[in-house]
């Protein structure tokens, strides 16, 4: 019993340890981020660097942040289950002043030494600040 307590430890710290290296690479090159933008776009990453790429390229120019969320389509229940570990992600580089949050946008008090994120969800991430947080929220309800 007690090695499967320290398998679910190790597992959850593994997961925790990405986000918070996913977050440190998006924010300090996408400072002002919402929280909820912020946490949409480390799961795009974190799956895109997972069990697939992205379904689109750096060529496609049009409703991008549309394209970006479409992604998530069917994927609620992992979504879901992922919050948990953005969110103690974030506990952990705010506690070690490695980010900081400032009326609910999030920045990074090391700017630009990552390189962020890919070139498409890169240009998903930049027209998202044309977006409200509630139209942005209410496309990723819609396809989530």
């Amino acid at each position: 019993m007690n090695s499967d307590k320290t398998i679910l430890i190790r597992a959850e710290m593994l997961q925790i340890s990405q986000y918070v290296q996913i977050i440190k690479d998006i924010a300090s090159t996408y400072p002002g981020l919402s929280i909820f933008k912020l946490t949409t776009f480390c799961y795009l990453k974190k799956i895109e660097n997972g069990y697939y790429k992205s379904i689109y390229s750096n060529k496609n120019s049009k409703d991008l942040v549309f394209k970006g969320i479409s992604q998530m389509t069917g994927k609620y229940e992992d979504f879901i289950q992922n919050i948990k570990y953005i969110v103690k992600a974030l506990d952990i580089l705010i506690c070690n002043q490695i980010i900081y949050s400032e009326n609910d946008l999030i920045y990074s008090n090391i700017q630009g030494q990552s390189p962020g994120p890919t070139d498409f969800l890169s240009r998903v991430i930049k027209e998202s600040f044309l977006y409200t947080d509630r139209q942005f929220m209410k496309e990723v309800i819609h396809n989530v």
